[in-house]
C-alpha cells in the first residue's frame, strides 16, 4: 500500500525568515593625546612628538634642536623623570645626541620607560640639564601616558 500525498494549491508557502542584523559594538577610538608645547631655553628647545605604548614600555618619541651659537653637551643619566605623584621614575634614552652642534639641525631619539614603573600615573615629566655647565635646563611637564 502506498500513501498518496496530496498539495494544497491553496495554502501557499510563506517565505523564510529573513534574518535580523545584530548591532556590533564598534570598537571605541582611542582619544588622541594631546602633548605639551615644545619648550626652549637659550636656543636649545626639546619636543614630545608622540607617545606609545610598545610592549612593556611606553616610548616618549622626542626631538632636540640647537639654535644658540656653541655646541651644548648633555648625559642623558643626569635626566629626571617623573609622574604626576612626584616619584622618581627610571628611564632611558636611545638615540639622542651627547653633543647638540649649533646648526640648528633636529636630533630624535627616545626616552623608553617600563610600564611596570608606571601603575597609577597618568603623566610624565622630563627635565634635562646641559653637562657640565648645567646652564640650560630644560623640562617638559604634562606628558600624557597612554590608559589602558
Amino acid at each position: 500500500m502506498q500513501a498518496e500525498l496530496r498539495v494544497s494549491p491553496s495554502t501557499p508557502t510563506p517565505p523564510p525568515p529573513t534574518p535580523t542584523p545584530v548591532p556590533v559594538a564598534a570598537a571605541p577610538t582611542p582619544t588622541p593625546l594631546v602633548l605639551p608645547a615644545p619648550q626652549s631655553q637659550g636656543g636649545i628647545s626639546l619636543q614630545v612628538l608622540s607617545v606609545q605604548q610598545q610592549g612593556g614600555e611606553v616610548v616618549l618619541n622626542l626631538a632636540m634642536q640647537n639654535r644658540s651659537q656653541e655646541s651644548v653637551s648633555f648625559l642623558y643619566s643626569f635626566m629626571n623623570v617623573t609622574d604626576d605623584r612626584g616619584r622618581a621614575i627610571t628611564a632611558s634614552a636611545q638615540g639622542l645626541p651627547r653633543d647638540l652642534p649649533p646648526n640648528g639641525q633636529v636630533f630624535q631619539g627616545s626616552v623608553r620607560v617600563p610600564t611596570a614603573a608606571l601603575r597609577g600615573s597618568r603623566s610624565l615629566s622630563l627635565s634635562l640639564s646641559d653637562y657640565p655647565a648645567a646652564q640650560r635646563r630644560l623640562q617638559v611637564s604634562g606628558i600624557p601616558l597612554p590608559q589602558p
